[in-house]
């Protein structure tokens, strides 16, 4: 079937960020081997990764200073009863490390450190899965448990995708 009709060159920045609020490590090394496949810059990946978790972080901040979770979720294109078991995956010191971690990863590709770029991309993004939390809290009862997942019946407007480094419309 891949055959016939193509594979997607590349997986959106937000399919890589529910991975790892997941913990799914298969889902995020096989997203990035999908991305470098295509021929993504390692720079690039990365790049998109840190931009979505400043977008994480800006939404929690004014979730957390009496924001409504509705604006939270149009800002991350998700639906709004998902959105609080979502950002709880990410606490603050997840979002800390996370950027310690982008500019670790920055510096060794962009300083020729000797390590292969995709391997350094795979650390990250598997101490981002090992850090991330699961449910952090029990949800309450009118809202689901589930891990969000983008809607599939349109595209997500305004979500970068690795691939092109460009916003998509709906």
């Amino acid at each position: 079937v891949a055959t016939l009709r193509g594979t997607e060159p590349g997986a959106s920045v937000f399919e890589l960020t529910l991975a790892i609020g997941a913990r799914n490590r298969g889902r995020v090394l096989a997203i990035l081997a999908r991305n470098l496949e295509a021929g993504e810059a390692p720079l690039r990946i990365l790049g998109s990764l840190a931009w979505q978790y400043r977008r994480l972080w800006k939404v929690k901040e004014v979730v957390r200073q009496g924001g409504r979770e509705g604006e939270a979720a149009r800002t991350l294109r998700m639906d709004p009863y998902k959105v609080r078991t979502f950002l709880e995956q990410f606490p603050d010191a997840h979002l800390h490390e996370a950027l310690r971690l982008f500019l670790d990863a920055d510096a060794k590709l962009k300083g020729g450190s000797g390590g292969r770029p995709a391997r350094i991309l795979e650390d990250v993004l598997l101490r981002l899965c090992d850090r991330a939390q699961v449910n952090a809290r029990p949800p309450s009862p009118s809202r689901g448990s589930e891990v969000p997942q983008p809607a599939r019946a349109r595209s997500l407007s305004n979500v970068r995708t690795i691939t092109s480094g460009k916003q998509t419309r709906s």
